[in-house]
């Protein structure tokens, strides 16, 4: 993959730390693995509050799929759901199980106490 994969990669995640309807982002596929080769895409796993997911799905739609970077997004409880059956997306995607991600949620909280955002 590209320096500028990289680069968008790093940009998409400085962004969703940054999103208030954001509170989850995990890399999955070979990098979630840490199984990289020179041909691995970054694979991301969104999942977002369940009173933002409409907007954060259509803002990150543009991303979800180029070549270098494939981003699906979930509700809360869409995430909840799935990762109860082991699937965390549903619908035939790259991202059919993955439950070893080694992403973690942002540590941050959105109930009850101050996790930075505007």
């Amino acid at each position: 993959m590209s320096e500028q994969a990289e680069q968008r990669y790093n940009e998409l995640l400085e962004k969703a730390k940054n999103d208030d309807r954001i509170i989850g982002f995990i890399l999955t596929g070979s990098r979630g693995k840490n199984m990289v080769t020179e041909y691995s895409d970054y694979d991301i796993a969104l999942i977002a509050t369940d009173e933002g997911f409409g907007n954060a799905d259509k803002e990150y739609k543009k991303y979800k799929k180029t070549e270098e970077i494939d981003i699906g997004v979930k509700s809360l409880s869409d995430f909840k759901n799935h990762a109860a059956s082991g699937n965390l997306f549903h619908e035939s995607s790259s991202h059919a199980s993955v439950p070893d991600a080694s992403g973690l949620p942002f540590p941050h909280s959105h109930e009850g106490s101050s996790c930075g955002h505007g």
